[in-house]
């Protein structure tokens, strides 16, 4: 287990729909838990499937996004354990 940390901006919202979550024809909203953080040597280790904790909660990384593939930021989708 290797331990990072970083600062980043974090957000939570609740205007968008996860595909992963249609069940049975009907469309459950979650909230979509988002992090902005500088590209750096912490950050260029990062892959999907990784557990963060934010102020006790744990949460799945399951999106990264060279924001608009400028290599200056990452967009991290990220889903509550």
């Amino acid at each position: 287990v290797k331990v990072i940390e970083f600062k980043g901006l974090f957000s939570e919202s609740q205007h968008s729909i996860n595909s992963r979550n249609i069940d049975s024809g009907q469309i459950k909203k979650d909230k979509t838990y988002k992090i902005i953080a500088l590209i750096d040597d912490n950050t260029k280790i990062l892959k999907e499937n990784d557990t963060f904790l934010i102020k006790g909660v744990e949460f799945n990384l399951v999106n990264i996004n060279n924001a608009n593939m400028l290599d200056v930021y990452f967009d991290l989708t990220l889903e509550k354990k």
